[in-house]
């Protein structure tokens, strides 16, 4: 049977690359999804394809398959070292935080590191190093972070292991005519390939790529992280067995805080609502000044927790409270108040 002129087989094939590519493209589901779902269609549909179970698992023990593993392991380990962030606060150093040191660094250590290692786990180990770099530098990361993988891509014409497609490559060539490329045949081609790659990314590309910046969370725009703080409420603290609205009060009364809420294992609860009692164990979200943070801690023998962060999500949840930014018109009776003469928090309970 024939379909558009084509063996049954044929065009079965075609029509499951074309559904594959169409996957790919809008990301219905994960790439490694569409990917493992075009093998097992390929072996089930067998007696079509002409594509048995062994032939579609075979990829798996392919040595460019094992060889890429390899070194996905060889990164990770390089980085557990710490050596990438020692390299990172190097190059912050002898950069000095200018975007061209930074660009020609990145495009430098990428490439040959590239070479040697693999292009794709080099990348993944770099993209935190460089997006820090870029963000400690006031630098658009995609001007950094395009230059990083087409400089990972160059540098993997450089050695047999560089890049998956030299590894394929290889092993196509010892099936076709029993030879297999050496470790460094690629090099003469591929080191010019890499100089006037790196020559165009520093000059004409540097030219062509975009300054996108990444939107930050509201706490960051507004400056209002130092502002807010979990704190944990231990055992022998006096807080235990008072009321949360009670405490709420008294704190807001004594050192102008703001208690927004009482996290509780799982649950949560707004404190300036509730009766419930605080426990041993409770976390509190605060918001007022540093130091009267701090020293609501030492009155009450509370433990502020400086890696416990207040994000967007704690924010933006109506019975919380959320955080906006608002317009004041020519028109509005605050044009001409102080931010106290207003009496916002008292008026509104709201905190500018």
């Amino acid at each position: 049977m024939a379909v558009f002129g084509l063996a049954t087989g044929t065009a079965l094939v075609f029509l499951l690359v074309g559904v594959t590519m169409a996957l790919f493209v809008t990301e219905a589901l994960p790439p490694d999804t569409t990917a493992i779902g075009l093998i097992v269609a390929l072996a089930v549909l067998g007696p079509w394809t002409g594509v048995g179970p062994a032939e579609a698992l075979s990829g798996f023990s392919n040595a460019a398959t094992v060889t890429i593993l390899s070194m996905y392991v060889l990164s990770r380990g390089i980085e557990e070292t710490g050596v990438v962030r020692r390299l990172g606060a190097e190059v912050a150093r002898l950069t000095g935080g200018s975007e061209n040191r930074l660009l020609v660094a990145i495009v430098g250590l990428t490439g040959p590191i590239a070479g040697v290692i693999n292009n794709t786990p080099v990348v993944a180990v770099f993209i935190p190093m460089v997006s820090e770099l870029a963000e400690d530098a006031g630098v658009s990361p995609s001007k950094l972070l395009i230059p990083l993988s087409y400089a990972s891509m160059l540098g993997g014409t450089l050695t047999l292991v560089g890049t998956a497609t030299n590894l394929v490559a290889s092993d196509l060539s010892a099936a076709l005519i029993d030879r297999p490329f050496g470790m460094f045949e690629f090099t003469p081609v591929g080191a010019l390939v890499f100089v006037v790659g790196a020559a165009y990314l520093l000059t004409v590309g540097r030219a062509l790529l975009p300054a996108r910046v990444p939107a930050g969370t509201q706490t960051e725009r507004y400056g209002v992280e130092e502002y807010l703080a979990r704190v944990l409420v231990p055992s022998r603290s006096p807080l235990v067995g008072e009321s949360a609205a009670d405490v709420t009060a008294d704190v807001h009364r004594d050192l102008d805080l703001d208690v927004l809420d009482v996290v509780r294992g799982a649950d949560h609860f707004v404190a300036v609502d509730s009766d419930r009692p605080i426990e041993a164990r409770d976390i509190l979200t605060v918001r007022g000044n540093p130091d009267d943070i701090r020293q609501f801690c030492r009155l009450v023998d509370l433990r502020y927790l400086p890696g416990a962060t207040v994000g967007d999500a704690e924010l933006d949840e109506p019975e919380r409270g959320t955080l906006v930014e608002m317009v004041v018109p020519a028109t509005s009776d605050l044009v001409g108040e102080t931010v106290g003469g207003a009496r916002l928090r008292e008026r509104y309970d709201a905190t500018i």
